[in-house]
């Protein structure tokens, strides 16, 4: 076995170790939590006066809060920005932020230290596209998959993956899709 093999086998034998060792975040107290998210948020969208829009990857930033409604279940409120660029008919590039507030209702489907979860609810959007095209403000509902571990003391990790549909009348279609991760503690 090359040094390369050992060195990850033990970093993953450390990485069980600490996760096993770890005292459960999700018990013992009160069952609210707030935390810091960061990821990728890629919007879907095509305007109903341009033949292309093409609205880039970008990263996401966010705070979230959440309440413990039980064992199983927890109420999740957040905010997440990704600011970037939009291509539009191949010419120009153009800012187009999107800020999303959301509101959603986590199910998790284990009760241990991992927890694998799904995830509904709904959202206010703030699109704010540059050039001659008009800020948006629209209702939308988001749905996905995630996971959760508990961490070292109070704290734990989560892995979301979101699908968003956006609801601006501006756009032909608008949805999105995002992945983030983050970091929780829980008081």
């Amino acid at each position: 076995m090359n040094i390369y093999a050992k060195s990850c086998l033990a970093a993953c034998g450390l990485a069980v170790f600490i996760l096993m060792s770890a005292s459960p975040a999700f018990a013992g107290n009160s069952g609210f939590s707030v935390g810091a998210l960061a990821g990728a948020y890629t919007p879907y969208v095509q305007h109903n006066d341009v033949d292309e829009f093409d609205a880039y990857t970008r990263a996401a930033l966010g705070l979230s809060a959440g309440f413990d409604l039980g064992a199983r279940a927890m109420l999740g409120l957040g905010f997440i920005t990704a600011p970037g660029k939009a291509k539009i008919d191949d010419e120009e590039d153009l800012d187009f932020n999107v800020n999303e507030l959301f509101l959603d209702f986590y199910w998790s489907v284990l009760t241990g230290m991992v927890r694998p979860r799904f995830l509904a609810g709904g959202s206010y959007q703030m699109i704010q596209a540059g050039g001659d095209f008009e800020d948006q403000h629209a209702f939308g509902v988001n749905f996905g998959l995630g996971i959760e571990m508990a961490l070292i003391g109070d704290t734990s990790a989560s892995l979301d993956f979101r699908y968003h549909y956006l609801g601006a009348s501006e756009f032909s279609s608008s949805d999105a899709g995002s992945a983030l991760f983050g970091v929780n503690y829980r008081f």
